[in-house]
């Protein structure tokens, strides 16, 4: 009927609700990203996962861009098949420069040092 109130969601309100969600899992869902004497430890979703350093096969950041400007800027964890935790076909590991709160380049260069001290 014309002119009667939809009973749909709004549309801006979804997209509202969903970056304040987005939002506080960001905030209270931190670090992304931590390293220690036993490995690294993550968060995806609303879960933590975690590998050991005998499992991390190579650290890398990467960028993404179009016609010379960067659009994304993240980090890549590559894990051996199996090594990463109530997930047994995860073997990468991707965190954007949002997640981890810095540059994945100085992140990826700390990470290596780290591993390189400790093995």
């Amino acid at each position: 009927m014309a002119g009667a109130p939809s009973d749909a969601f709004p549309a801006p309100l979804a997209v509202a609700v969903l970056v304040v969600a987005l939002a506080a899992r960001d905030a209270l869902l931190r670090p992304a990203l931590s390293a220690g004497v036993f490995g690294l430890r993550w968060r995806a979703g609303l879960g933590s996962h975690a590998a050991g350093w005998d499992q991390l096969i190579a650290v890398r950041s990467a960028a993404t861009s179009h016609r010379g400007f960067v659009h994304l800027a993240t980090l890549e964890l590559e894990l051996t098949a199996r090594a990463v935790e109530n997930e047994p076909a995860a073997d990468l590991v991707v965190l954007t420069r949002h997640r981890l709160g810095t540059d994945p380049v100085a992140v990826a260069a700390e990470l290596e040092a780290l591993r390189r001290r400790l093995s």
